[in-house]
């Protein structure tokens, strides 16, 4: 189910918004603290009125689209006296499934979500990783179209992490998967798009799989801050980043040489430095590219 975002605002949190969400991949939604994308994710799950603008699901053939979304929250709460078979066979029977076909459903989803040999326990027992299962097992109870998540993974263990990036990536099939996320190496290893929020506005969107060269230059020197003040100064429309060791260059690849430009830089100003990386752009970058200018 494709999802068009159509100028969409809610009170100062987020600013006419606009973005178009494929189908059958998983789209990271990311940005800092206070970004608006928790604010986005509860509009589109229908927990919020929009102040303007709205969102169309395209295919929908009810009016209430809530029966084809599945939400989970940042902190997800449980009754953590119940079994997880009894928790999820209770969510079965909200959403109107009788009580044998809930148990048939929650035994089914704690089988995919690989919980099915601590169906029998208590959720309080549970590891953090394992009720973040739950949740999305939870999510999952009314066969959504839309699969919405703010935060999954990120008060997890790398162990965690991964075992719900690759339940994700097992889910993407024939839904439409957004999650929002500040751990942007694990969004890149499983997303195949994004989306950055930044002060209530969604400023960029695009593919991870993107054909576009797109690449990082890395100059090793230990004369950095002197060399960033130069290349913001000769080249000011380049996004340029300081490390502890090197100095960074966001390229979009034109007709121009950058690689050669830089070595002009390095020759003339004398720098010292011990080499001169070029790599791929990831997802960190991008953020960074975005949010800095």
């Amino acid at each position: 189910m494709n999802i068009k975002v159509i100028e969409l605002s809610k009170g100062s949190r987020i600013h006419h918004v606009n973005a178009y969400i494929e189908t059958n991949q998983i789209t990271a939604l990311i940005g800092e603290n206070g970004a608006g994308k928790t604010t986005l994710l509860q509009v589109m799950a229908s927990l919020l009125k929009p102040t303007s603008g709205r969102i169309e699901f395209e295919g929908a053939m009810k009016k209430d689209i809530r029966s084809y979304i599945g939400f989970l929250p940042q902190f997800p709460s449980f009754h953590e006296w119940m079994t997880g078979l009894e928790y999820l066979t209770h969510v079965g029977q909200l959403v109107g499934l009788k009580k044998q076909n809930a148990v048939r459903k929650a035994t089914d989803l704690l089988t995919l979500v690989r919980l099915e040999e601590s169906r029998g326990k208590r959720i309080e027992s549970y590891s953090g990783g394992m009720k973040q299962r739950l949740g999305i097992a939870q999510s999952l109870v009314n066969n959504p179209k839309v699969l919405l998540l703010d935060e999954p993974v990120s008060a997890l263990d790398p162990k965690a992490r991964t075992e719900v990036m690759e339940l994700l990536l097992t889910l993407k099939k024939d839904r439409t998967i957004i999650y929002s996320t500040h751990v942007l190496h694990d969004a890149e290893q499983v997303s195949d798009a994004y989306m950055l929020m930044h002060k209530g506005q969604l400023i960029e969107t695009g593919s991870l799989h993107s054909k576009e060269e797109d690449y990082v230059l890395e100059i090793e020197t230990a004369e950095c801050e002197k060399l960033e003040a130069e290349l913001k100064t000769v080249y000011p429309k380049w996004c340029i980043t300081r490390g502890l060791n090197h100095v960074e260059i966001n390229i979009t690849p034109t007709k121009v040489r950058e690689d050669l430009m830089l070595l002009s830089i390095l020759e003339k100003g004398g720098y010292s430095f011990d080499g001169i990386r070029k790599r791929k752009k990831t997802l960190e970058d991008i953020f960074r590219k975005a949010v800095t200018g």
